[in-house]
């Protein structure tokens, strides 16, 4: 493994997704917080979901890319690189079904309005 340097091919994932990350665990945070009812709908719901998942994701990707580049932590089939590939398995499938779930939120909200 080489050392760690930021340069441009490696900005994107190690400097500005974790910032990202952290700017939209914030956001979910405000939104948990909030007061609003409208923010206390079954799409928001999904929507805080998704996030938790997306950035579960992004947290065991790091380690597991860091791995393959600059520190050696051990082969995928190797504790704890193995756990690291299957939580990013989890959570990517659990983003998708909360996407899914989102969208159908919108969908039934648009198909059963009430007004």
């Amino acid at each position: 493994p080489s050392s760690f340097v930021i340069t441009g091919n490696n900005v994107y994932q190690f400097v500005i997704e974790p910032l990202l990350t952290i700017s939209y665990a914030l956001l979910l945070i405000c939104i948990e917080r909030s007061h609003n009812r409208e923010l206390a709908t079954a799409y928001y719901i999904f929507f805080i979901a998704v996030g938790i998942a997306g950035i579960s994701n992004v947290i065991v990707i790091l380690p597991f890319s860091l791995n393959n580049r600059y520190v050696r932590l051990g082969d995928r089939s190797e504790y704890p690189m193995c756990l690291f590939e299957y939580l990013s398995h989890v959570f990517g499938t659990a983003h998708t079904f909360g996407k899914l779930g989102t969208i159908l939120t919108r969908v039934t909200g648009i198909v059963f309005d009430k007004d």
